[in-house]
């Protein structure tokens, strides 16, 4: 798993627009995570590891 540091990191990249696009919602905006290479990696990490193992193959469909 990704250390907490890490994951921290990357959590700070992402920014919360309240009352967008109406009010009510708050819009978490993923950009500059998505332009810091080793914070998506870790993100990308924490989301994979819960299924490790788990899968023989994955499928696409389009």
């Amino acid at each position: 798993m990704p250390d907490a540091t890490a994951l921290a990191r990357a959590e700070s990249l992402i920014t919360s627009i309240p009352d967008y696009p109406q009010p009510g919602i708050v819009f978490r905006d993923i950009t500059p995570l998505l332009t810091d290479a080793a914070a998506l990696r870790t993100v990308v990490d924490a989301l994979i590891e819960p299924f490790a193992g788990r899968f023989d193959a994955v499928a696409g469909v389009e």
